[in-house]
């Protein structure tokens, strides 16, 4: 196509070649954002499962693991692992009475398998078995 003053109408080698340019670093861009996206996912959901774990353990003390004060261990099949830490507890003021009875603290700890840079804490009360 001509223009009147005899030029071709259209975009230049180097005005392609810049356009590109700037594409590429906008799609570099958003690919960086989406996979800072997806790791941030991936240790929400991990960190998700492990607190759900913790409490799985939890709810098993006195069932099926010994409610007892002591200390117990574990190794999840994905190569977490866990511990669960019973001792008597006290009360602020020092001494039990009928309406408190004898009460044991349980502290599970959950080291999952894919952050291991994080530990995972849950600790409750329960009361010592008659």
């Amino acid at each position: 196509m001509r223009i009147p003053d005899g030029r071709q109408a259209g975009f230049t080698l180097l005005e392609a070649l810049i356009a590109l340019t700037i594409l590429a670093g906008a799609t570099a861009a958003l690919m960086m954002l989406i996979a800072t996206n997806r790791r941030a996912q991936a240790e929400a959901h991990a960190d998700i499962s492990a607190a759900i774990e913790a409490r799985t353990i939890l709810a098993r003390i006195g069932r099926d693991l010994p409610l007892k004060v002591g200390t117990l261990s574990g190794v999840f099949g994905d190569g977490g692992i866990w511990s669960v830490q019973v001792t008597p507890f006290t009360p602020a003021d020092g001494y039990m009475t009928a309406t408190n009875p004898a009460l044991l603290q349980v502290q599970v700890r959950l080291m999952p398998a894919m952050r291991k840079t994080i530990s995972i804490e849950v600790v409750s009360l329960k009361r010592m078995p008659r």
